[in-house]
């Protein structure tokens, strides 16, 4: 190796040990685990985050990068948390639901709001009393002993009301803002909401869907099927149709793509042509709303209704022609 791949492959190393401790702290505090096998999906997790920082800087050395990274310290905390979130939705689904849930209810109800704090030592989503986002209240910190409610605020039910009387008693005994991630995981223990363990490994996640190998193998290949069709509608058809795509629970079922190992999310981005980084950030937030994929693609809510309307008509016909032949 000349003096000048040496000084450069010391420069990369340099950077990775500056973004180390960044994401040991993100990871350690998302994912705060105790048995053995959580402790190494976590040293996992934060080896992912390295090797794919490790392959932007090269890209960029080499000329390849697209976009410069502006804030070094920012992009490393928002990848390992783009991370800690990739890991959390695949292994626990139920969370995510809860989630899902949580964040309907603060939109929609106008006492409360979440959004994105403008602090860099947060790099997440934070929520609480509306109030307290026109105020631009700072984040509380968790207390030693964790957030402590009102009594009796986990027996309310889980309707609208009762999870709004939830909400309430926690941002009460918090005083101040608390990240997404921290109120789902208060109203996780207040409620019992407990997921089976679900392995990483895509091969494996099959038992988190359907029961057999031979099943699996069936889906997997109606899947494949499926997104190499929609890999070829227009581009304003693909946006339409997958940026909304719901379950019968109202989750995005494009989640499943990375888990079953059919596209990842770079590969998904890339076919809804929106860069990676965004769509890290628009993936939580799946399925989107018919007025915001409108916007995204300047036209009117109903051009997107008809759009996935011509989308799923299409489709439909190609999977015709396959059962006829």
């Amino acid at each position: 190796m000349c003096d000048e791949e040496a000084a450069s492959e010391q420069l990369l190393q340099d950077l990775v040990n500056r973004a180390c401790p960044i994401i040991e702290g993100v990871v350690r505090r998302r994912l705060a685990f105790s048995t053995s096998a959580e402790v190494q999906d976590r040293e996992d997790v934060r080896g992912e985050v390295v090797v794919e920082l490790l392959r932007r800087l090269r890209a960029f050395r080499d000329g390849d990068g697209t976009n410069p990274i502006e804030n070094f310290s920012g992009y490393v905390a928002t990848a390992a948390h783009h991370a800690c979130d990739e890991y959390l939705r695949r292994k626990y689904p139920q969370r995510r639901k809860l989630k899902t849930r949580l964040r309907y209810i603060l939109c929609t109800e106008p006492q409360f709001a979440v959004w994105e704090s403008e602090r860099s030592q947060d790099q997440g989503w934070i929520c609480g009393f509306k109030i307290w986002q026109l105020e631009g209240r700072e984040r509380a910190q968790p207390p030693a002993d964790g957030w402590q409610c009102k009594s009796g605020i986990g027996g309310t039910g889980q309707s609208r009301e009762g999870i709004v009387t939830v909400l309430t008693g926690i941002f009460d005994s918090a005083r101040a803002p608390i990240l997404l991630e921290d109120l789902v995981g208060i109203v996780a223990r207040l409620w019992g909401t407990n997921d089976r363990m679900v392995s990483l490994d895509p091969e494996d996640s099959a038992g988190t869907f359907i029961a057999d190998p031979e099943s699996h193998l069936i889906q997997r290949r109606a899947l494949e099927g499926l997104w190499n069709d929609v890999r070829d509608l227009p581009v304003p058809q693909r946006v339409a149709l997958l940026l909304n795509l719901r379950s019968g629970e109202g989750d995005s079922p494009i989640v499943f793509l990375p888990v079953m190992g059919i596209a990842s999310i770079r590969q998904i981005a890339e076919v809804l042509n929106v860069p990676a980084e965004e769509f890290a950030g628009l993936w939580n937030k799946l399925p989107l709303d018919d007025q915001t994929i409108a916007g995204r693609l300047g036209i009117t809510r109903q051009q997107v209704i008809n759009l996935r309307k011509s989308a799923r008509e299409r489709l439909r016909r190609r999977a015709d022609g396959r059962s006829d032949v």
